[in-house]
């Protein structure tokens, strides 16, 4: 087993692979079985379990590939495995998760945008069917003018 200090790029790129695997919740024989859909056809569970211990020679496309398939991105992966020292490999890390929640955040973001123009139409329609069922004078202009900004795009 080798040092902290001493860890190869495969070492690290296995360590990444195998993180964001269980992250996906990938077995390694599904991730053999994607490579193999993509043309790696030599790929078995144990090419990945050797591949996630550094004990196997990468080549560039795999690489690739593999990187797709963990939706890692292959820039700041890349970093992280050929950082000289392991301060820098944490710095590339924690930039990658920096960038995955930033992702996540942006969609969650939008989401509850809609969410929030959806409630507010919602909120419109029930009072105008509440006014219409007890036969109350709605102020047809205001009522309208809600139900229209409720269907307006997020944001707008």
């Amino acid at each position: 087993m080798t040092t902290d200090a001493a860890r190869t790029a495969e070492d690290r790129f296995g360590t990444a692979v195998r993180h964001a695997r269980a992250a996906q919740g990938l077995t390694q024989r599904q991730v053999a079985e994607q490579m193999i859909s993509r043309g790696h056809d030599s790929w078995r569970q144990s090419t990945v379990a050797k591949t996630e211990v550094g004990g196997r020679p990468l080549r560039l496309n795999e690489f690739v590939e593999l990187c797709r398939i963990l939706e890692m991105d292959s820039f700041v992966t890349l970093t992280m495995v050929t950082a000289e020292d392991d301060i820098e490999a944490t710095i590339a890390e924690r930039r990658l998760a920096v960038q995955y929640a930033r992702e996540r955040a942006s969609e969650a973001s939008a989401l509850a945008e809609v969410a929030a123009a959806e409630f507010a139409g919602a909120q419109h329609r029930l009072r105008l069917a509440e006014a219409m069922r007890t036969g109350t004078a709605i102020d047809t202009s205001s009522a309208l003018k809600g139900f229209l900004a409720s269907d307006e795009e997020p944001g707008a």
